[in-house]
């Protein structure tokens, strides 16, 4: 499981929370404490925001229950408040759910072990945001359901948030909620990595590698593995290398100059 979402997304927020302090000036107090490592005080703010029905706050405030960060831990309260966050539009809201459906997170009051569990788990250092343990729970609180995951991960991908786009091209790749539809996967896994997201341009290069869902082109799988490398995904390094052996080295040449100038795009987003 990955967890790449939610610490870059929340100082994305929190930066749309401090510009509109005029009019959520608790929100913004909740980010300033949040960054200060001042949890509780965070959770007294965002929850003032919240009941007021600020999205932002919601999913903030989600985010401390989902982490145990100033509050005990407890996944399904974090699930309520991404839902009332996701209801309003957020798509790190949205993303969120798409996750917990895709996994299967959750802590069910009534289980004795499971407590046990989250007694020691909440004993460990919160701010730990590496640490994946918590995760590892299947088949507790929110049951698997990819047909729900992908309903969410779309509503994300719609608001071109690029993790949800390349989630999404991995349930269409894999078949899981939605059809299998290696073309689609394709598309999606295009979008998100245009926007710089590493792990889809690595997996655009393997598509343009194989031919899925594209045709097709070794040139172009050198330059989106490059792209990957050159963004931080480090798997991309070793298929870029074994593929340039294979290459004329003046298209090798050619699709690093290309990859070097290359630059993220923002999407442009339809109104609705």
């Amino acid at each position: 499981m990955r967890n790449l979402g939610f610490r870059n997304a929340l100082l994305g927020v929190g930066a749309a929370l401090l510009a509109g302090s005029a009019l959520w000036g608790d929100a913004a107090a909740g980010m300033a404490a949040f960054k200060k490592g001042d949890y509780q005080a965070a959770f007294k703010e965002w929850k003032a925001a919240a009941d007021k029905g600020q999205p932002e706050a919601q999913y903030d405030l989600g985010l401390l229950y989902a982490k145990g960060l100033g509050v005990q831990r407890d996944l399904q309260v974090a699930q309520q408040w991404y839902e009332a966050a996701a209801a309003q539009g957020n798509a790190q809201a949205e993303y969120s759910l798409a996750q917990m459906y895709a996994q299967g997170w959750g802590i069910p009051a009534t289980d004795a072990s499971t407590l046990r569990w989250m007694q020691m788990a909440n004993g460990s250092d919160g701010d730990n945001q590496d640490d994946p343990g918590w995760l590892a729970i299947d088949g507790y609180g929110t049951a698997t359901d990819f047909t729900k995951a992908a309903y969410w991960y779309r509503l994300a991908a719609d608001q071109g948030h690029a993790e949800a786009q390349y989630d999404l091209a991995r349930l269409y790749s894999d078949g899981k909620g939605v059809p299998r539809d290696h073309t689609q996967a394709f598309k999606l896994a295009q979008m998100s990595a245009m926007q710089g997201y590493a792990p889809a341009a690595a997996r655009l290069g393997w598509r343009y590698e194989t031919g899925r869902g594209v045709e097709k082109d070794e040139s172009q799988a050198f330059f989106w593995w490059t792209v990957a490398a050159r963004h931080g995904e480090k798997s991309a390094e070793k298929s870029r290398i074994e593929l340039a052996g294979r290459l004329p080295p003046a298209v090798v040449a050619a699709a690093e100059q290309k990859a070097v100038a290359w630059r993220p795009t923002k999407p442009t987003i339809a109104k609705k």
